[in-house]
């Protein structure tokens, strides 16, 4: 079972946004080979029935489990100042799972 860690992000209007993380297999285990799998990243109000945006998702190298997720300071600009977002991984076999969730 994955369990989503809470990371609260602080993203500033008009600027550009990037944050970079690393997926495992467990603690101190092996890196997920992210190049076969869909990540998906997205900016909600609370109740979660007003989206507000969805991150790039840009990496150099998906097979090392190393996302990095982006906006662009004209996406930045509309956001309220707190909501929340989430990350979760689509597999090809249909399942999903939230890896990260957290506040903005």
């Amino acid at each position: 079972m994955i369990r989503p860690v809470r990371k609260d992000l602080n993203i500033i209007r008009r600027s550009d946004f990037d944050y970079a993380f690393s997926i495992y297999e467990s603690r101190g285990g092996d890196p997920v080979n992210c190049n076969d799998v869909e990540i998906l990243a997205q900016l909600w109000d609370r109740k979660r029935q007003t989206l507000y945006g969805t991150f790039d998702i840009a990496s150099s190298d998906l097979s090392t489990g190393l996302v990095i997720i982006k906006l662009t300071a004209d996406e930045t600009i509309d956001l309220p100042l707190t909501a929340v977002y989430d990350i979760k991984v689509l597999f090809p076999d249909g399942t999903e799972y939230y890896i990260v969730t957290g506040s903005f």
